[in-house]
């Protein structure tokens, strides 16, 4: 069995409604905060708030722990949640403790319309290079919802034993106006 360092870097970031600026169809590729990333995650545009500085959280579910079984396919469950905030938004990534930086663990699989897989270069799975990002998607932003939102998806880790694999991701808590104004973004490790 691997170790699985549930160092869930998760800066959630929730999205407003499809304003040409604002990403509710998901934010670009390397805003989880992770190693390589951008530090700031989702605050590069939701600058409102420091980051982690609101009333929500996010959380990251894993059917096993802070174990995995090379190869096995598990279910992943993300959670933002903000009493304040009626939108929602998410990216995560997966990465080898042994190199962080550009290091891909495993591969990601949508369970339904609410997440969306994205490579570096926006180009499609497999990506070419480069770790790559699950999100979610704009039907997945779930505006209007108040408290919280939970998005699902498959995590199948790497087939050999690789080690430590680090999960790192970003969520906002979005107040759903369109803009990036008023949103908070939270992370976990």
């Amino acid at each position: 069995m691997g170790k699985f360092g549930l160092s869930a870097f998760f800066a959630i970031s929730i999205l407003v409604p499809a304003a040409a600026s604002a990403h509710s169809y998901g934010p670009p590729p390397g805003v989880t905060a992770a190693p390589g990333d951008s530090a700031k995650a989702c605050t590069a545009c939701h600058a409102t708030y420091p980051l982690n500085s609101g009333a929500g959280s996010v959380n990251i579910t894993l059917p096993s722990g802070s174990v995995y079984i090379p190869g096995v396919k598990q279910r992943i469950m993300v959670r933002v949640a903000d009493p304040n905030q009626k939108r929602w938004g998410f990216q995560l990534t997966a990465r080898l403790d042994s190199n962080p930086q550009t290091g891909q663990a495993g591969d990601f699989t949508p369970v339904d319309n609410w997440t969306q897989v994205i490579c570096p270069d926006y180009g499609p799975q497999p990506c070419a290079s480069g770790p790559y990002f699950i999100e979610h998607t704009s039907a997945g932003t779930r505006n209007g919802t108040t408290g919280g939102a939970t998005f699902q998806f498959d995590w199948t880790p790497p087939s050999t034993n690789a080690g430590t694999v680090t999960l790192y991701a970003a969520g906002n808590a979005a107040n759903g106006d369109g803009s990036f104004n008023g949103d908070y973004i939270y992370t976990t490790s």
